[in-house]
């Protein structure tokens, strides 16, 4: 592989670590602590802004589940982006397959 394009899959595979890294957290500790997430919510009702309210009511409505299958292939997503830093085809695949099924 030429230099150039190393240099572009680098850059590219820095910000899928930054995008797929803050995804994982964020879906990681809501899967976590959803119920905490909900009790608080529901115990201060003022807490979020009205026009936020039914985006607030949907996404505490989701199930744990959820959240923890979408850390899951956020994870995936990153061990595909290491796998690719590594010149590794199988990260390629495993990318492809978190992307898909998010």
């Amino acid at each position: 592989m030429r230099n150039s394009h190393l240099t572009t899959l680098h850059i590219l595979l820095v910000l899928t670590f930054i995008s797929a890294g803050f995804n994982l957290m964020g879906y990681g500790m809501t899967a976590l602590m959803l119920p905490t997430l909900q009790q608080v919510y529901a115990d201060n009702p003022g807490l979020v802004p009205e026009q936020m309210q039914t985006y607030m009511d949907m996404y505490l409505a989701m199930p744990r589940l959820f959240f923890a299958v979408t850390a899951l292939l956020y994870a995936l997503e990153l061990a595909g982006g290491i796998l690719m830093w590594r010149l590794r085809q199988s990260g390629f695949h495993a990318y492809t397959l978190a992307r898909l099924l998010l």
